[in-house]
Parts: C-alpha cells; structure tokens; sequence
C-alpha cells in the first residue's frame, strides 16, 4: 500500500513535491509528514490537503481552518 497526499493548489516546493510524489508506506508515516510539514505547506499557500490509500480518499482537511 502506498500513502500520498495530494493538494487543492498546486505544490511549488520542489523538495516537499519530491516527498509527496513517492509517498509512504502507512498512515501514520504519512500523516506524521504532514504534521512535520503543515506551516510550510500553509505558508507556500496549501489550503486543502487529501489523504489517499492507493488511489482511495481516506479524508481531506483544510489546512487555514
């Protein structure tokens, strides 16, 4: 299984688009980067991310709430 987040705006970050288009191997490794990396993706202007386990949406959050 392979855990992605993918975004309502586009991801500009080079390094951060890097992590998210090799994805994880669970959860909690992906939801851990998310909480590693949540300021930075607000500040490069990110305001919806979504959960996805192997193409199936498991949740999306707004990330300016």
């Amino acid at each position: 299984m392979t855990w992605t987040w993918t975004f309502a705006e586009p991801l500009a970050d080079t390094d951060l688009a890097l992590d998210v288009a090799t994805g994880w191997p669970d959860r909690a490794c992906a939801e851990g980067w998310m909480q590693d990396y949540f300021a930075d993706l607000v500040e490069s202007g990110i305001h919806e991310a979504t959960l996805v386990n192997d193409g199936d949406v498991v949740y999306t959050m707004g990330l300016d709430e």
